[in-house]
């Protein structure tokens, strides 16, 4: 009876320190293996983007050196609004610059605003904007209708990068 009473307590105690700790040991690996593989596959999504960014960035640097090194973001929005002949429906354009800390780049920024024009004036001039070899990006663009003759008032944002290392 005493040994059998002694057996049930080492088998007690042998189960509280040494197996119930080992068993929670095991799960607790688990769970930090669990969150380690999710940590490594957020890695790698979010080396996937930034890849995907970086070849962007390399794309976009190389039109920018194609382009002529007197090129201006508001001389050539003057020019292409002469070449759709807009021109005379501009009411603004007012350029502003931002450098960036850490890019070793500047944002040119213009805002253009045109008056009166139709719609196929609109959709020429944002496509010219957005074709062009120059790296030149719309931003935003706002249509409103001016008057009772299917026109409308257009401000256009745009934006292009420029190298500071030039």
């Amino acid at each position: 009876m005493i040994l059998t009473a002694m057996s049930v307590i080492a088998i007690a105690i042998i189960t509280h320190f040494i197996i119930f700790p080992a068993i929670d040991k095991k799960e607790n690996i688990i769970h930090r293996i669990t969150i380690k593989q999710k940590e490594l596959y957020e890695m790698e999504s979010l080396k996937l983007r930034y890849n995907k960014i970086r070849q962007a960035e390399i794309a976009e640097k190389a039109i920018v050196m194609k382009r002529d090194a007197s090129f201006t973001l508001f001389s050539f929005l003057d020019q292409l609004a002469r070449t759709i002949q807009v021109r005379q429906n501009v009411a603004y354009m007012k350029p502003s610059a931002r450098k960036s800390d850490i890019s070793g780049v500047t944002i040119s920024n213009v805002k253009v605003k045109l008056d009166n024009l139709l719609i196929d004036k609109v959709v020429d001039l944002i496509n010219a904007i957005e074709t062009s070899e120059n790296g030149v990006h719309i931003t935003s663009l706002s249509l409103a209708a001016s008057g009772n003759d299917r026109k409308l008032t257009a401000v256009i944002e745009t934006e292009t990068i420029v190298l500071d290392e030039r």
